[in-house]
């Protein structure tokens, strides 16, 4: 139920590795890795495919860590995971989920690329749980794990802010000691929004995110956007750095 590129799963989008240490994965060095517990009843698969306009060529080392009890007979339980990019976003927003069944949203790394050279992040977090709507956070940045704004660079076991660097701001969520429970459906967007004048409007930037979550039953992986698509360049949209009048 996992179709994910390959770094963008341990969160190092634009191939550009930053160490960090979260409780549920970490990146030191070239080890990128994944403490999530991926339940299987008979059998489970891992692969790594090319699917580029090239050849790649390169040494992988690689070490699995699993164990067979028969307390784990009755999980039903399937780790998932998806890929999500706007570029840019539309009407000032970035969907990170969206599916139906019932399970638990853990968590998602966030990578937003912005041309504005002022407040960015001032987009909330909205999640649909069971078709009742609610604001989790007033903030990009209070939903990562910091509060009227990013000042610095921070790597925490359940929120990370890890990159501030010409535009591109990288974190991490993970919601395991408050897990999204959903019985029927769950929706996660976030709003993209700057501020202009002292008020909140939308922008147009880049957004790329992967969701982690855990559902009852398989389910196929939800389908993953070209490979042109996933290395396009930034489209986002210039902004002025105050209001024309």
């Amino acid at each position: 139920s996992i179709l994910v590129p390959l770094w963008a799963f341990f969160g190092a989008f634009n191939h550009k590795p930053i160490e960090y240490q979260s409780m549920p994965m970490q990146i030191n060095h070239y080890n990128f890795t994944c403490y999530l517990p991926m339940p299987f009843s008979q059998h489970a698969r891992l692969a790594i495919a090319n699917d580029g306009d090239e050849e790649y060529k390169r040494s992988v080392a690689y070490g699995i860590d699993y164990e067979n009890d028969a307390a784990f007979a009755t999980e039903n339980s399937r780790l998932h995971a998806a890929w999500n990019r706007s570029n840019p976003t539309r009407e000032g927003m970035h969907r990170l989920l969206e599916v139906a069944g019932k399970g638990q949203y853990i968590g998602n790394f966030l990578q937003v690329d912005s041309k504005y050279q002022e407040w960015w992040g001032e987009g909330d977090t909205i999640f649909n749980v069971d078709g009742q709507t609610m604001t989790h956070t007033p903030g990009t940045e209070d939903e990562y794990g910091s509060c009227w704004g990013f000042e610095h660079i921070y790597s925490y076991i359940y929120s990370g802010y890890i990159q501030m660097d010409e535009g591109r701001n990288r974190m991490y969520r993970w919601y395991l000691a408050n897990p999204v429970r959903f019985q029927k459906s769950l929706q996660v967007d976030i709003q993209n929004q700057r501020v202009v004048g002292g008020k909140q409007v939308p922008s147009h930037d880049d957004y790329t995110s992967v969701a982690f979550w855990y559902q009852e039953g398989t389910h196929p992986a939800p389908p993953l956007a070209s490979y042109a698509e996933r290395i396009a360049p930034n489209r986002s949209a210039e902004y002025p750095l105050t209001p024309a009048r």
